[in-house]
């Protein structure tokens, strides 16, 4: 794809962070293409990350369009109306059960097969924002396991990610 930049907006997010605070977006790789199924990783530092991933979602697409899905914990499909609105966009929730999580994330790529419908999946392979707590999490679960500690990011949970990358090959 190279690199694109742009210093316009089409959409809320974007326009936001372009037009009104001057944020200069910037996307390399591969374009991604709505017919094509793929699975994109993101990191979770803040609560607003969401601002940054639509604005970057508006700039790699070609055409200006996705089928966009999130792994979201279970609790924000009662969000009285964004929640609602990502249960219609089919959004995946997620209980952090893993039994419970595997046959729920089977169905729905089950019923996007079945339907012919293509998608994209963002995960947040570390499963939560970034804050003291989560990061006491992750050092605790780094010295169980001989890792090193990390202190910018967290230790990435890789259960749900090598299901879905495998499923989404098949």
């Amino acid at each position: 794809m190279g690199t694109r930049t742009s210093n316009n907006g089409g959409f809320r997010a974007t326009a936001l962070l372009e037009c009104i605070l001057g944020t200069k977006i910037v996307v390399t790789g591969d374009y991604i293409l709505p017919q094509e199924a793929a699975l994109l990783v993101m990191n979770h530092r803040t609560r607003l990350d969401w601002n940054f991933l639509w604005a970057a979602m508006f700039h790699a697409c070609q055409p200006m369009a996705h089928r966009l899905k999130f792994v979201l914990k279970a609790s924000i499909r009662h969000l009285p109306g964004p929640g609602w609105v990502m249960q219609m966009a089919c959004f995946l929730y997620i209980h952090r059960r893993w039994e419970r999580d595997k046959a729920l994330l089977s169905r729905t790529l089950d019923y996007f097969r079945d339907i012919g419908h293509t998608y994209q999946i963002l995960i947040f392979p570390e499963g939560t924002d970034l804050n003291i707590g989560s990061q006491e999490k992750s050092h605790n679960f780094a010295s169980t396991h001989n890792l090193q500690r990390y202190y910018r990011v967290l230790h990435p949970k890789t259960t749900g990610f090598v299901f879905l990358a495998q499923r989404m090959k098949e």
